[in-house]
């Protein structure tokens, strides 16, 4: 039985599902692949629509291709149908990688916040705790009363969320120390090690 295409099938269709893939196939999975990428020089609030753009319509159509063209396209032109699977299929993959580097360029800019923040009340000056991009709220850090010596002094009483799947989920908490040490800001994984940083020395 023969598989080529009917010469009255619709063109979204042959488009959809061609014989071999063609240029058009190869540039949507590059640009899909690329896109989530891109929007990093816009600003962390792009990353995660360019993600569930190239994830649903690179990735989907990624997982369309494999399971109806796979055989044919390997078969017709192993290169290029290799290639526009790969790509295609890779797009999966920003649903891992994005969101934790969403996370990382979200918190990223409360440390500079907090080292300003804190020569300023080191100046003498009177000033609010700065807010940080918690997921879906921007709640205030939370200053240490009377820290203990070499202790937390500031934190993040809220987690820091990433997107998943399932929806926001709590992700790190930050603490800060103002004791001069190399590593100052420390990134905590759940409340028990907060709860455990905020209890050191006391």
């Amino acid at each position: 039985m023969s598989d080529e295409v009917p010469d009255d099938t619709p063109a979204w269709q042959a488009w959809l599902l061609p014989e071999r893939p063609g240029m058009s196939h190869f540039l949507l999975g590059a640009l899909c692949l690329v896109l989530p990428v891109a929007a990093i020089g816009l600003g962390p609030q792009w990353i995660l629509p360019a993600m569930g753009v190239a994830a649903t319509l690179g990735g989907g159509t990624g997982i369309g291709w494999t399971l109806a063209c796979a055989p044919r396209w390997l078969r017709r032109s192993p290169v290029t149908g290799m290639c526009v699977l790969a790509m295609s299929l890779g797009c999966l993959l920003h649903l891992y990688l994005m969101p934790r580097l969403e996370l990382w360029l979200r918190w990223a800019p409360t440390v500079d916040e907090v080292r300003a923040y804190l020569r300023t009340i080191k100046g003498g000056d009177i000033a609010p705790p700065p807010r940080y991009d918690a997921g879906l709220s921007r709640p205030a850090l939370r200053l240490v009363e009377h820290p203990p010596a070499h202790g937390v002094v500031l934190y993040t009483p809220e987690a820091i969320q990433r997107w998943t799947l399932l929806g926001y989920r709590d992700s790190v908490y930050l603490v800060f120390y103002d004791d001069g040490r190399s590593d100052w800001v420390k990134v905590l994984q759940d409340a028990d090690m907060l709860h455990a940083a905020l209890n050191e020395g006391r």
